[in-house]
């Protein structure tokens, strides 16, 4: 049950932390339906490596 808390707990951090870039990838997915690996990198692009506060881990994004 703690493993199942701190994953919803990040997951969170994430979801907040990227709102914007979720957001675009929402406008892409209500237009088109499908969003393809370029799309999504063309959104994430200036992220490479980011540290979830308070959890100790690091998020690396491809």
């Amino acid at each position: 049950k703690i493993l199942l808390n701190d994953a919803h707990a990040i997951a969170g951090k994430i979801l907040k932390k990227f709102k914007k870039q979720m957001d675009a990838m929402v406008e892409v997915l209500m237009e088109k339906e499908t969003i393809d690996r370029e799309e999504v990198s063309r959104i994430f692009k200036s992220i490479k490596k980011v540290k979830i506060n308070g959890s100790g881990k690091t998020l690396k994004l491809a």
